[in-house]
C-alpha cells in the first residue's frame, strides 16, 4: 500500500479559474525517493502545501494509506506526512527542547518518546549539541535539527521544500546522502522540492519535471537529468527556462 498517492490533482485560487496545478498524479511507497524539479512558479511547493492541507486541492484526490487526507484530523495528517520548510526555523530553545516540544505537539506519550540523542546521530549530528541554542548552530546544523524534529513523530513520508537552498554544494550532497540513508534505514519515503540537480542526483530515486503547473517529464532520476539537449528539462538545467509564464 502506498503511503501517499495523488490522482488528477488540480488547484486554482477561489477568485481565479486559471489553474496553478493541473492533473498531477504520482505515488510514494515505503522508502521511495521522489524529487520535484522545475522553474520557479511551476507549482512544486504548492503540491506540498496541498498534501498537508495548507491549501485545499480543487480537483482530484490525495490519499495516505487507504484514507483520503480530507478524512484525517489535520494534526494526524501532518504527523504522518511531515513538512520540512525551506528555512530551518527553530524556536528560541535548546535542541533538546525543540525535539521534546515536537513530541508533545504530536501527543507522543512517554513510553513512545524517541531517543533524542539517537535521533541527532541519525541526522549526522553529535549528541553533545543537544543543549545548545539555535544561535550556537550553523545553518547546516539547523537544517539537520529540523529534520530530526520532523522524524520525532516517525512519519511515513518527509516532504521537503528546498531543503538545501541555503547550503553550499558540498553540504547539499551531504543532506541528500543523509535523506537517502534515512529512507533506507527507516522506510520513510522522501518527497523533495529542489532547484539543485546535484541534490536530486545524489538523492536518486525518481524525478518529476513540472512546468506551468503540469507534469512535463518523469522517470528515473539519472535518466531524467541526462535527457538530450532538445528536451524541456535539459533547457531548464541549462538555464533557458527560468520561470513559468
Amino acid at each position: 500500500m502506498s503511503c501517499l498517492s495523488l490522482q488528477g490533482v488540480g488547484f486554482h485560487f477561489p477568485d481565479d479559474d486559471r489553474p496553478i496545478l493541473k492533473d498531477i498524479g504520482f505515488e510514494l511507497c515505503e522508502g521511495d525517493r521522489l524529487t520535484l524539479l522545475g522553474p520557479s512558479g511551476s507549482g512544486k511547493s504548492t503540491i506540498l502545501r496541498l498534501i498537508v492541507r495548507l491549501d485545499e486541492a480543487t480537483e482530484g484526490t490525495i490519499r495516505t494509506g487507504d484514507q483520503s487526507i480530507d478524512d484525517l484530523p489535520v494534526g494526524e495528517l501532518r504527523q504522518r506526512l511531515a513538512l520540512v520548510p525551506q528555512e530551518p526555523t527553530l524556536l528560541g530553545l535548546s535542541v533538546r527542547e525543540n525535539l521534546e516540544l515536537a513530541a508533545e505537539l504530536h501527543d507522543i506519550g512517554d513510553g513512545d518518546t524517541p531517543d533524542l540523542e539517537g535521533l541527532l546521530q541519525q541526522v549526522d549530528l553529535a549528541p553533545d549539541i543537544i543543549d545548545r541554542g539555535p544561535r550556537e548552530l550553523s545553518v547546516g546544523q539547523k537544517q539537520r535539527v529540523t529534520l530530526a524534529r520532523a522524524l520525532v513523530a516517525r512519519p511515513t513520508a518527509l516532504l521537503l521544500d528546498e531543503p538545501t537552498s541555503a547550503l553550499d554544494p558540498g553540504s547539499q550532497a551531504s543532506v541528500a546522502e543523509l535523506l537517502d540513508r534515512v529512507a533506507d534505514e527507516t522506510g520513510t519515503a522522501v518527497l523533495a522540492v529542489t532547484h539543485s540537480p546535484e541534490f536530486a542526483r545524489t538523492l536518486g530515486g525518481r524525478g518529476i519535471f513540472l512546468r506551468q503547473g503540469r507534469i512535463e517529464d518523469c522517470g528515473d532520476m539519472d535518466e531524467l537529468l541526462d535527457r538530450d539537449g532538445g528536451s524541456p528539462i535539459r533547457r531548464f538545467l541549462n538555464g533557458e527556462l527560468r520561470e513559468s509564464s
